[in-house]
């Protein structure tokens, strides 16, 4: 196997015009950083701007890492969703520290954020599944999550069917959605500019507020 090295080493890290982060005028708590920073990447034009990676820990320690859509960011924390009976959930519910992970390329931007996760009520979750698009609901209805799946013909067979269910109305509502909140303990603001380095603030949860410090890049 050849070596990419070569061809990695000269990939642009950014590209186009990069916006400025004043720090000295960051907020005092770092959820309406994370609002604002979010609404920045949608009006740039940044690709899935509500992407994030979402990585656990399972009881034996081993870490696992999956990219799923944010659903909300409210006073509380940030608000995601997915099925109840994968290995994800399971993970959540033994051991519900979690970490999230923002990368908008386009801005040169990444947020990080740790903390717990609470799992919100089933009529949250009902509203939720209920409110996404048909084939997303049909995704997170048939089989068993991670599970090995027949053939890819027989996944897309049913895929269609139960796409074309759920337009008609016949379909109930799924059991097997959750909507969980990150809540979090400590949120870090990472930017890159164009001639003066890399920015990094981190907020650390505290006494019940917020303490803020620039960190080295």
């Amino acid at each position: 196997m050849s070596s990419l090295r070569g061809r990695l080493r000269v990939i642009p890290s950014f590209a186009g015009e990069l916006p400025s982060f004043p720090v000295e005028k960051a907020p005092g708590a770092p959820l309406p950083l994370l609002v604002e920073w979010l609404e920045a990447a949608i009006e740039a034009g940044v690709l899935l701007p509500h992407a994030v990676t979402l990585s656990t820990v399972s009881v034996d320690g081993g870490a696992a890492a999956r990219t799923l859509i944010v659903k909300d960011v409210t006073a509380d924390g940030v608000l995601f969703a997915t099925r109840t009976d994968g290995a994800k959930v399971a993970e959540l519910e033994r051991v519900p520290r979690v970490a999230l992970t923002f990368y908008w390329r386009e801005v040169g931007r990444q947020v990080r954020v740790r903390g717990f996760v609470r799992r919100e009520s089933d009529e949250v979750a009902r509203a939720d599944a209920s409110a996404r698009p048909a084939h997303s609901q049909a995704a997170g209805r048939l089989g068993t999550q991670s599970a090995p799946m027949p053939s890819r013909s027989e996944y897309v067979r049913q895929f269609r069917a139960e796409v074309d269910r759920i337009e008609r109305g016949g379909a109930a509502s799924s059991e097997l959605w959750a909507v969980f909140t990150v809540l979090p303990e400590s949120i870090e603001f990472w930017a890159a500019t164009p001639d003066e380095g890399q920015i990094r603030l981190a907020y650390e949860r505290a006494d019940g507020g917020w303490t803020r410090s620039l960190l080295w890049p």
